[in-house]
């Protein structure tokens, strides 16, 4: 049975499996209403859960195929299900051939009478071998237990002092954290011409082998890609690593707010170890981070470096890393690579004319294939683009309610603009925006209010005589804006210096 997370799914990231959670419980024990319980809490918070019951086997089978984290109720009668017994094995077959995750409950039963098969187990297989004549499958079923006995879990009876309320929510937090953990990043809507590159990095970073420490330096200017390029990357890879982590913007957040490195280092230090951590300063979170980050083989990507001093606050030395563990990091400054000592490099590639020609076309009309009356418009603006997917983008969402003289203006306006400046390029588009109210939005936001909830900028925005709600939605349509998953505002780079400049 399928319990079905409450949310929009549309506005969450893609995930390469069906289930958050497969539950495995004996559905007529005593643990009934506990489990029913459970299984409310994590439908409420937004965790798709399936749950075991009397389906087809071939049902429960790619339930189980399909889930990224198992949660076990060991429950006085569950060694007494063949049933139980059996997606046991399954799961633990999965567990040893991919990094999903088996989280044993022990309810109401003594982990060490799960691991021996003793007390009310040693009666479950005796019925077993009574009246079963497998005695290969009996034996499967006493080595799958002990292992799962053995597994990292939750015990009522030591937990939360008995109570099942507090229980359930010490384990709801858990798997939220590692649900968290595991769900890819959205990356783009028109990956184009990614996955090649892609390829090309996944190689370096597994280049001689999975047993040594890795470290991969993806360098290039502001706005072609390098930040797209390692989310796919991450996305594609961090199934294969006990814990991994993201830090975006490291340099903005490093720099422009109070104690930003601090804040950097807890959320390294939270993702990776599951729990929250309290930095007080650099110093210290560097120390914590030593202690911490050798306990697992871990993925880390650190995007947007400019100084040798947040990879030292932020990872410390390569030998603090467990065997196994790789690291990316992005940058525009080439040379920053070459001081850290990397593994490889790799230049982050402007796309080539055709994937130009598609990207800007799927922003400028949701179509692969441009009108015939814009086709030598569109060659005209993607040859001065030079393949800078950041200002593609941007450009196509500006000329994409315009009519075909103000097409030709860009055109000519861009022939004026030199051969790679971007921020240049990128001000037609704000050059472009309907009235000065909303360009005074944009300024605003790119010298004040990037990274901050929504609301309160529509409030302050409100008070001094602005329509915000209209403005906002004005720049995330011309692709100068965007809001994460938190509400809060976000720009990229590139796009925030540009304003800044203008200001200059």
């Amino acid at each position: 049975m399928a319990v079905e997370k409450g949310k929009d799914q549309s506005s969450l990231p893609v995930r390469p499996w069906k289930y958050d959670v497969f539950l495995s419980c004996k559905g007529d024990d005593t643990s009934k209403t506990f489990v029913d319980h459970l299984c409310l809490t994590l439908c409420q918070v937004g965790i798709n859960t399936f749950i075991a019951g009397d389906e087809q086997l071939s049902e429960a089978a790619n339930a189980i195929e399909g889930s990224i984290i198992f949660i076990i109720i060991l429950s006085k009668n569950y060694a007494s299900s063949r049933r139980c017994l059996n997606e046991l094995l399954h799961i633990l077959e999965l567990k040893n051939n991919s990094k999903r995750l088996v989280l044993p409950i022990f309810y109401d039963v003594d982990p060490s009478d799960v691991r021996k098969q003793s007390g009310i187990f040693a009666e479950a297989f005796a019925r077993h071998e009574i009246c079963s004549q497998e005695e290969n499958n009996i034996l499967l079923w006493k080595d799958a237990l002990n292992k799962v006995g053995n597994l990292p879990g939750w015990d009522l009876q030591h937990v939360a002092q008995g109570f099942e309320s507090k229980f359930i929510h010490i384990i709801i937090e858990e798997v939220l954290q590692e649900v968290k953990s595991r769900t890819p990043l959205h990356i783009t809507e028109h990956p184009l011409a990614l996955f090649p590159h892609v390829n090309e990095i996944q190689k370096l970073l597994f280049k001689g082998g999975c047993d040594d420490v890795r470290v991969i330096g993806i360098h290039g200017m502001g706005g072609i890609g390098k930040t797209t390029l390692a989310k796919a990357v991450f996305n594609q890879v961090l199934q294969h690593f006990e814990a991994s982590c993201f830090l975006e913007n490291v340099k903005l957040q490093a720099s422009e707010r109070h104690n930003g490195l601090v804040h950097l280092q807890e959320k390294l230090l939270g993702t990776i170890l599951r729990r929250k951590i309290k930095v007080y300063n650099v110093d210290e979170g560097i120390t914590l981070i030593k202690e911490g980050i050798w306990q697992k083989k871990v993925f880390i990507v650190l995007d947007d470096l400019d100084d040798q001093c947040q990879l030292t606050a932020l990872l410390g030395e390569r030998d603090w890393l467990r065997p196994g563990s790789r690291v990316i990091i992005t940058t525009r400054d080439k040379h920053l690579l070459k001081e850290l000592q990397m593994n490889e490099q790799y230049e982050a590639r402007k796309l080539d004319h055709k994937s130009s020609l598609q990207l800007f076309t799927f922003h400028a009309s949701r179509k692969a294939i441009p009108p015939e009356d814009y086709s030598e418009l569109l060659k005209g603006i993607v040859t001065y683009c030079e393949g800078v997917p950041l200002a593609l983008k941007v450009l196509g969402a500006y000329l994409s309610d315009k009519e075909i003289t103000e097409w030709k203006s860009a055109v000519e306006k861009l022939k004026t603009i030199p051969s790679n400046d971007i921020h240049t390029k990128l001000r037609i588009s704000f050059d472009g925006l309907p009235d000065d109210f909303t360009k005074a939005v944009f300024l605003d936001i790119a010298c004040f209010f990037f990274k901050i909830q929504k609301s309160e900028v529509v409030g302050i925005f409100k008070a001094c005589g602005f329509y915000p709600e209209v403005e906002i939605c004005k720049l995330i349509d011309k692709s100068l804006l965007t809001i994460d998953e938190n509400k809060h505002l976000n720009m990229h780079n590139v796009i925030r210096d540009m304003g800044q400049e203008i200001v200059h």
